[in-house]
């Protein structure tokens, strides 16, 4: 059985506009892979970490994770655009849901950074 120590507090910077593949990975204290098989994920992205969940201006379902053998994955996308979040630093928390339990597994600030690329030919 895996023995996790909650929440994992980890940083991430992204550009506007790009995309930021991140995998988790679960082991347990001998390394091997966790069964996470019955764990749903999920992640929410806020200015202000003590807003309710319907703030959050990214939020991730279930769906968006892929799992296998101890591994979940996501990609995070700042969007360009109208749509896109300003440049700034925002909270993220990434959750668990267990079968019998619900855990922030990681949080953190995560940064996007002006892209100094305009899409035009140079």
């Amino acid at each position: 059985m895996a023995t996790i120590i909650y929440p994992i507090i980890q940083n991430m910077t992204i550009v506007n506009g790009d995309k930021l593949p991140k995998t988790i990975t679960i082991t347990d204290t001998d390394g091997a892979p966790t069964d996470i098989s019955t764990w749903d994920f999920s992640m929410i992205v806020k200015t202000d970490g003590n807003a309710p969940d319907t703030s959050a201006y990214i939020h991730l379902e279930p769906s968006d994770f892929t799992k296998s053998s101890g591994v979940a994955s996501f990609s995070l996308e700042a969007i360009s655009g109208s749509d896109k979040l300003p440049k700034g630093t925002y909270n993220y928390a990434i959750r668990v849901d267990k079968p019998n339990s619900r855990k922030t597994y990681m949080t953190g600030k995560l940064e996007i950074a002006e892209s100094p690329y305009d899409g035009e030919a140079q």
